[in-house]
Protein backbone atom coordinates (compact mmCIF):
# COMPACT_ATOMS: atom_id res chain seq x y z
CA UNK A 1 0.00 0.00 0.00
CA UNK A 2 1.24 3.92 -0.75
CA UNK A 3 0.24 6.14 1.57
CA UNK A 4 0.96 9.26 3.05
CA UNK A 5 3.28 8.57 6.47
CA UNK A 6 1.94 11.77 7.68
CA UNK A 7 -1.88 10.34 7.58
CA UNK A 8 -1.77 6.96 7.83
CA UNK A 9 -5.00 5.16 6.47
CA UNK A 10 -5.17 2.89 9.12
CA UNK A 11 -7.52 3.40 12.62
CA UNK A 12 -6.22 3.75 16.10
CA UNK A 13 -4.40 0.66 17.55
CA UNK A 14 -4.70 -1.48 14.60
CA UNK A 15 -1.04 -2.78 14.75
CA UNK A 16 0.85 -4.47 16.94
CA UNK A 17 4.53 -3.33 15.95
CA UNK A 18 5.11 -0.18 13.59
CA UNK A 19 8.91 -0.05 12.33
CA UNK A 20 10.55 2.24 9.69
CA UNK A 21 14.26 1.95 8.69
CA UNK A 22 16.88 4.01 6.75
CA UNK A 23 14.00 6.89 5.74
CA UNK A 24 13.64 8.89 8.43
CA UNK A 25 15.51 11.04 6.79
CA UNK A 26 13.07 11.83 4.35
CA UNK A 27 9.92 12.66 5.70
CA UNK A 28 9.27 15.92 5.78
CA UNK A 29 8.15 16.40 9.46
CA UNK A 30 9.45 13.42 11.37
CA UNK A 31 7.34 14.17 14.74
CA UNK A 32 4.16 14.30 12.87
CA UNK A 33 5.06 11.00 10.95
CA UNK A 34 6.20 9.64 14.40
CA UNK A 35 2.64 10.86 16.23
CA UNK A 36 0.89 8.72 13.30
CA UNK A 37 3.28 5.54 13.93
CA UNK A 38 2.22 5.74 17.67
CA UNK A 39 -1.35 6.67 16.95
CA UNK A 40 -2.12 2.85 14.66
CA UNK A 41 0.13 0.98 17.36
CA UNK A 42 -1.70 -0.88 19.69
CA UNK A 43 -0.90 -0.21 23.59
CA UNK A 44 1.81 -2.76 24.37
CA UNK A 45 2.87 -2.37 20.99
CA UNK A 46 6.39 -0.85 19.66
CA UNK A 47 7.39 2.18 16.97
CA UNK A 48 10.75 1.24 15.99
CA UNK A 49 12.79 3.59 13.90
CA UNK A 50 16.07 4.89 12.91
CA UNK A 51 17.46 8.27 12.28
CA UNK A 52 20.67 9.84 11.10
CA UNK A 53 22.09 11.96 13.71
CA UNK A 54 23.01 15.49 12.81
CA UNK A 55 25.46 15.14 15.68
CA UNK A 56 27.72 12.80 14.00
CA UNK A 57 30.77 14.66 12.30
CA UNK A 58 29.81 12.46 8.65
CA UNK A 59 26.15 13.15 9.17
CA UNK A 60 26.42 16.89 9.21
CA UNK A 61 29.40 17.41 6.94
CA UNK A 62 27.56 15.50 4.09
CA UNK A 63 24.24 17.37 4.65
CA UNK A 64 25.86 20.59 4.65
CA UNK A 65 27.54 19.34 1.29
CA UNK A 66 23.82 18.41 -0.52
CA UNK A 67 22.55 22.05 1.21
CA UNK A 68 25.46 23.93 -0.49
CA UNK A 69 24.36 22.06 -4.02
CA UNK A 70 21.33 22.66 -3.28
CA UNK A 71 21.73 26.53 -3.08
CA UNK A 72 23.08 26.62 -6.13
CA UNK A 73 20.47 24.63 -7.67
CA UNK A 74 20.18 26.99 -10.86
CA UNK A 75 23.12 26.28 -12.05
CA UNK A 76 23.85 23.00 -11.19
CA UNK A 77 20.19 21.17 -12.18
CA UNK A 78 20.31 22.50 -16.18
CA UNK A 79 24.07 21.63 -16.04
CA UNK A 80 23.11 18.30 -14.22
CA UNK A 81 19.60 17.82 -16.63
CA UNK A 82 22.10 18.17 -19.73
CA UNK A 83 24.82 15.96 -18.34
CA UNK A 84 22.35 13.53 -17.83
CA UNK A 85 20.81 13.49 -21.17
CA UNK A 86 24.51 13.51 -22.90
CA UNK A 87 24.96 10.08 -20.75
CA UNK A 88 21.34 8.54 -22.58
CA UNK A 89 22.93 9.49 -25.95
CA UNK A 90 26.07 7.94 -25.08
CA UNK A 91 24.25 4.45 -23.82
CA UNK A 92 25.67 5.11 -20.33
CA UNK A 93 24.44 3.30 -17.42
CA UNK A 94 25.04 5.79 -14.55
CA UNK A 95 22.49 7.97 -15.19
CA UNK A 96 21.53 9.67 -12.11
CA UNK A 97 18.44 11.81 -11.63
CA UNK A 98 19.26 13.12 -7.98
CA UNK A 99 18.87 16.61 -7.84
CA UNK A 100 16.58 16.97 -4.79
CA UNK A 101 17.34 18.02 -0.90
CA UNK A 102 17.27 14.70 0.79
CA UNK A 103 18.62 12.81 3.85
CA UNK A 104 18.20 15.11 6.52
CA UNK A 105 19.56 13.88 9.33
CA UNK A 106 18.10 14.23 12.84
CA UNK A 107 18.72 15.74 16.10
CA UNK A 108 17.74 12.97 18.82
CA UNK A 109 17.63 15.57 21.47
CA UNK A 110 14.49 17.31 19.25
CA UNK A 111 13.07 13.26 19.79
CA UNK A 112 14.01 13.24 23.02
CA UNK A 113 11.99 16.24 24.27
CA UNK A 114 9.25 15.59 22.36
CA UNK A 115 8.89 11.60 24.59
CA UNK A 116 9.80 13.11 27.46
CA UNK A 117 6.90 16.20 27.73
CA UNK A 118 4.35 13.15 26.42
CA UNK A 119 5.78 11.10 28.85
CA UNK A 120 6.49 8.53 26.51
CA UNK A 121 8.78 5.79 27.47
CA UNK A 122 11.79 5.14 24.70
CA UNK A 123 14.71 3.55 24.74
CA UNK A 124 17.71 4.40 22.29
CA UNK A 125 19.79 1.64 20.80
CA UNK A 126 23.17 2.03 19.16
CA UNK A 127 24.62 -0.39 16.74
CA UNK A 128 28.25 -2.16 18.24
CA UNK A 129 30.81 -2.77 15.52
CA UNK A 130 29.70 -6.87 14.71
CA UNK A 131 26.45 -5.02 13.93
CA UNK A 132 24.60 -5.73 17.44
CA UNK A 133 22.62 -3.42 19.39
CA UNK A 134 22.63 -2.40 22.72
CA UNK A 135 21.17 0.46 25.01
CA UNK A 136 22.44 3.44 24.97
CA UNK A 137 22.77 4.70 28.95
CA UNK A 138 23.05 8.30 28.18
CA UNK A 139 23.23 10.90 25.70
CA UNK A 140 27.37 10.73 26.06
CA UNK A 141 27.18 7.50 24.92
CA UNK A 142 25.12 8.03 21.49
CA UNK A 143 26.09 11.76 20.49
CA UNK A 144 28.55 11.44 17.68
CA UNK A 145 26.86 7.74 16.82
CA UNK A 146 26.13 7.81 12.98
CA UNK A 147 22.90 6.19 13.36
CA UNK A 148 20.19 5.57 16.52
CA UNK A 149 17.40 3.30 16.69
CA UNK A 150 14.58 4.42 19.18
CA UNK A 151 12.38 1.49 20.19
CA UNK A 152 9.18 3.63 21.47
CA UNK A 153 7.15 1.50 24.08
CA UNK A 154 3.13 2.24 23.03
CA UNK A 155 0.84 2.95 26.34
Amino acid sequence: MVGDCENLPYKDNFFNLVYSFHSTWYFPDLIKTISEMIRVTMPGGLVVFDIQNVNNKANSKSNRKRIRKYNYRYFFYPFHFFKQIVKIILHRTDISWEISLHEIPTDPQILTKYFEEREVQYEILIRNEDESLSLANNSDSWMMISRLVFLVHVK
